[in-house]
């Protein structure tokens, strides 16, 4: 992934700090379902890589598939969306939580230390 994707995202105002990585998750609103993948992911939302534009403040319902082979469900909301060139983007800020994914993030933030 170029670095010009990460120019004027609003990561100072971040309230926790996203990691890199590459979970697939199913993302499911009124009209369809698909599989995606969440190249960064927080306690309080991801940059999600899409198929196509997502619909700004769609909400989500979102189902991580965790390395340890588990599943997560969430909520989430596009907050915002982007392409760079053939590629798609969005933003989305977990409106629920889980205790599988922050013991998760967790785990990660200690091996990223």
């Amino acid at each position: 992934m170029s670095n010009d994707l990460t120019l004027g995202r609003p990561e100072d105002r971040r309230q926790h700090k996203r990691f890199r990585t590459s979970l697939h998750v199913a993302v499911a609103n009124n009209y369809s379902l698909a599989f995606e993948t969440a190249i960064e992911v927080g306690q309080g939302g991801m940059l999600l890589r899409t198929h196509g534009l997502p619909i700004l403040n769609q909400n989500l319902e979102l189902r991580f598939f965790l390395p340890n082979k588990e599943f997560v469900f969430i909520k989430g909301e596009v907050v915002y969306r982007l392409k760079h060139e053939n590629q798609y983007y969005a933003g989305v800020r977990f409106t629920s939580t889980s205790a599988e994914l922050t013991q998760w993030l967790s785990q990660l933030k200690d091996l990223q230390l």
